[in-house]
């Protein structure tokens, strides 16, 4: 109860109304102040509905726990029979552009190299087909799966069996259960937001506010504040 109260009034939408609340008792008395707050409430308001503050919020985020060999071992054994294998779909999370140790072309970074590494390592222990997928922000001439599936061949000594160069979260629902290696950002999306995809990818769709996003920003905030 104390946590849904504090976060109500901290956070987009509660915090505008408390401050348009504001602005409304002290609006004779502090006419610049009270017209001050109804600004700052609706710049705010609209800033936190919008997707392009989406991607900033995300690295709020905690860490994403992927799925242990074990666990895997057992959703195999109990859940797919041998005529409908999942794949391990490891999707990225990010490049490092004109990498000057590359001869300045772009490669993976950090973070998507270490899902890569755990993904082979699932994929060695299972026999899983390992496939590699570009994340829902690649914007890259080159397709971030392509960087992807070039750092297995030359690291790992591995190539993917499929690879997808768009970020496609049918592919991600599958019924076959496909095991989702991926960073929080992408599985709160895949989970939760799978219909504000086109928006959060979209250029023309980045400065236009959407209640979608105003309740999945607030609800990274959320977790940060209170996870």
């Amino acid at each position: 109860m104390f946590e849904e109260i504090v976060g109500s009034l901290l956070l987009p939408p509660g915090l505008n109304l408390f401050l348009a609340l504001v602005a409304w008792v002290i609006w004779k008395s502090y006419r610049r102040t009270a017209r001050s707050l109804l600004i700052i409430s609706a710049t705010s308001l609209y800033a936190f509905s919008t997707p392009s503050i989406s991607q900033s919020l995300a690295a709020l985020l905690p860490e994403n726990e992927p799925p242990s060999l074990y666990e895997i071992k057992q959703m195999h054994a109990s859940n797919y029979s041998t005529e409908d294998i999942p794949q391990i779909i490891v999707v990225g999370a990010g490049r490092k552009k004109k990498a000057p140790e590359y001869e300045f072309t772009d490669t993976v970074n950090q973070k998507t190299l270490e899902l890569l590494r755990y993904s082979a390592y699932l994929h060695k222990k299972t026999n899983l087909p390992l496939a590699v997928m570009s994340g829902p922000n690649d914007k890259g001439a080159t397709a971030e799966a392509v960087l992807m599936n070039q750092v297995l061949l030359d690291d790992f000594a591995l190539n993917s069996s499929a690879l997808y160069p768009k970020f496609d979260s049918k592919i991600l629902s599958a019924e076959v259960g496909n095991i989702v290696i991926a960073d929080a950002m992408t599985v709160q999306l895949k989970k939760n937001m799978i219909a504000l995809l086109p928006k959060l990818e979209s250029d023309k769709y980045q400065f236009l506010p959407y209640a979608e996003v105003l309740s999945l920003n607030h609800a990274i905030v959320w977790q940060w504040m209170f996870h």
